[in-house]
This record gives C-alpha cells, structure tokens and sequence, in this order.
C-alpha cells in the first residue's frame, strides 16, 4: 500500500521551497533613469526649397534630444524635426 504526505509534511514542504526561493531572489533591479526631452527651435525655422520641378519650404524646423534627467548625458541622439510642404511648378 503506497503512502501519502500528511497535511503537516506538505506545509512543512511548501514552506522550506518558499524559503529557498526567496533567498535566491538577491539581485538589485536597476533604477530606470528618468529621460527628459530638450527642445531647441532653429533660429531661421523656415527653409525655402526649390528641387528640378518642386518648390516648398521647410517649416518648424527644430532638435529635439533626450538627456538623463540625474547626470544629464545625452541618452538618445539628436533629432531633427520639421515639416515639409511641397508643390509642383510647370
């Protein structure tokens, strides 16, 4: 005839796993650095274009770079943004 763990044997087996696990579980988890966005709009922020047969203008042009808020080390590289409105000439 086989026999089972009582209940007091699988309790005390169930706690003797969780102490195990939870002494495994030493490692710090890193603190996620916080990113800050730094805007910086371009002193001549319109651009006229003339390409072949399009013209258009380069509009709102301006960087946008993302720093560590605590060190201030560029996290991300510079971006530059803006739109672009084109039309064809004949």
């Amino acid at each position: 005839m086989t026999s089972y763990p009582t209940g007091v044997a699988v309790a005390t087996m169930l706690a003797l796993s969780m102490a195990t696990l939870a002494g495994c579980s030493t490692e710090q988890v890193a603190d996620t650095p916080r990113i800050e966005e730094k805007t910086f709009a371009l002193k001549s922020a319109t651009v006229p274009l003339r390409i072949g047969v399009l013209t258009g203008q380069l509009t709102d042009l301006s960087v946008l770079q993302r720093v560590n808020a605590e060190t201030g080390e560029v996290v991300y590289a510079p971006q530059l943004r803006g739109s672009l409105r084109s039309s064809p000439t004949s």
